[in-house]
This record gives structure tokens, sequence and C-alpha cells, in this order.
């Protein structure tokens, strides 16, 4: 069964996406798995580094039309192009897409991705965690700035102004799927519905749907998918990682401190030293990119 990883960037995410690039390669038994570049504006300095690693890469397109009056960036042509991952890379069983400033400290992660995919066509992560700032606000705040938390939360506002209020009713309260990391399965119908949902959401938005449209399709269409534990995509921005010095590692700050698989720096946390809990007490500041994977040559 093969195996294709794949991630993109602009040339402002280079680094980042350096470090997921050096993440993956660390672990060495698993040279085996393709890993594959959607270059979304890499200047010719970056795609040479690209070419000294062997690193196979394929220009983003906006292979969903662009609504009449707008006006994307390079960037966002990523979102364009994820639900065809197999058009740029052919060949492959299970795509499993990781975004740039994602990295992965353990492959278990990974053959859960690939297990998920190949059981049901798609293994994806919910942003839900008991140390998320999320959980403990859903369960502590019933309404945000006088409205019901439900009509306040970003996704049921993006779900009304892309799919309608019935939707926005049905699926806005729901878990977020987290899309920075998934895999999907070549033959799974998601490609077709998450291509088919995000061509007709993107047209009655001006919000970035790349998500939104796969979560739509999941929950709208009932179709088949491994929900996947937050160590697999843990999403720093949510809620800080705890690090175990004993084991070099970072850990979940929840009893049992389960390893980490893949650190998400999404949002701020990719911005500078964290102040992250130690295990066995005390906080140290610490940048959470992957060690030494980022700068440089």
């Amino acid at each position: 069964m093969s195996v294709a990883i794949i991630t993109g960037a602009d040339a402002r995410f280079f680094d980042l996406m350096r470090g997921c690039i050096r993440s993956l390669r660390s672990h060495a038994a698993h040279g085996d798995v393709f890993l594959g570049v959607l270059d979304s504006g890499l200047n010719a300095e970056q795609q040479a580094w690209l070419a000294d690693q062997d690193i196979p890469m394929a220009a983003a397109d906006w292979d969903i039309p662009i609504p009449a009056g707008r006006d994307l960036s390079r960037l966002i042509q990523l979102d364009f192009a994820r639900p065809f991952l197999p058009r740029y890379f052919p060949g492959h069983d299970i795509y499993l897409w990781v975004d740039a400033d994602a990295w992965v400290q353990d492959w278990a992660a990974v053959d859960l991705f690939v297990r998920g995919a190949k059981r049901s066509g798609c293994a994806i992560v919910p942003e839900v965690h008991p140390a998320y700032r999320n959980f403990r606000e859903k369960l502590e705040i019933d309404y945000f700035l006088g409205l019901p938390r439900r009509v306040a939360a970003p996704q049921y506002k993006r779900y009304k102004r892309a799919y309608g209020q019935a939707a926005a009713d049905a699926y806005g309260t729901l878990p977020v799927l987290n899309a920075g990391v998934c895999a999907i399965h070549k033959d799974a119908p998601h490609w077709e519905r998450w291509q088919t949902n995000y061509a007709a959401g993107v047209q009655q938005t001006d919000r970035r749907l790349n998500q939104g449209s796969l979560n739509y399709s999941i929950y709208h269409d009932d179709l088949p998918v491994d929900f996947l534990p937050a160590r697999c995509n843990w999403l720093c921005h949510m809620g800080a990682p705890a690090f175990d010095p004993e084991r070099n590692l970072y850990v979940e700050p929840t009893l049992p401190h389960e390893t980490i698989g893949i650190m998400h720096l999404a949002a701020g946390s990719k911005d500078g030293p964290q102040e992250i809990p130690l295990i066995g007490g005390g906080t140290d500041r610490r940048e959470l990119r992957f060690p030494g994977g980022g700068d440089g040559a």
C-alpha cells in the first residue's frame, strides 16, 4: 500500500514547512513513504532546497473557480487544491495532508491516520480535548456577548454563510474536525463530495472554506470516518502541551500524559516561546517548533 504525505506553503511559511519535512525525515525507519510539496508561491532558492532533498513539487492551481470579484492570495490556493491531491500526486493509495506548521514527534500518529483511512476512507481529529480552551468554555459558558453560544460560534456562522440556516442549525454545534492533518483513501467518496461542496459553498461566502467544506461533507453526507484522539493532531493554540524532561517529549497535559504524535502550531502558537508546564512540576518557556528544523539551510 502506497502512502503519500503531502504538505505545502508559500515563501512566508517555508521555514515552518522545512521543520515539518525534517521531522518526517527524522523517522528514518519509515523512509519508504512518499513525500510531496504543493507549491503556492515558493521562491527559487526554496524550490532549490526541496529539489536538493529529492522532494517532488507540484504548483497549486485554482481547481475550484474563484468567485467573481474575489482577489485571493496564492497561499489560499492551497485550500482550493487540497480536495484534488490525487490529481497532483497520482498513484498512491492513501493521502495524508500535514499543514506546514505541524510536525511529527511520534510516528504512531501517522500509522493511526493510515489505518483509519484504510478502514473508513478518512481519518481526522476533532478539536476536542479536556485541556482545550473550547472544552472548558462550552462547559462553563452558555452565552457569549449576549448571544447563545451556538449562534456566536465561528463554525455556526460559517455554515450559515456557506450552506444556509438549516445547515448551521444541524452542524454548527458539532465538533470542528481539523483538516490541517487528515488522511483520505484514494477511492473514498470524500474527495468528490469535498470538491462539490467546496465549489458550492465558496460562491456564498468570502471566508476560507477548505476545512468547513470538508466538515460539511462528512456531517451532511454522512460519510464514514475514523475520529482519532487529539494527540494525533495536537492544536497548540487550543491548549498548551506539557513537556516531560525525562522522556524529552511533548505530552498531553492531562493524565496519563500520553505522547503527542503530531504537534500543530496553529494560530499564535508558532510565534515565539510559549510557557509550557513540565511533568514533575514547574514551567519552562520553549519554542514549539521542530527542534533545529525550521531555520537555516
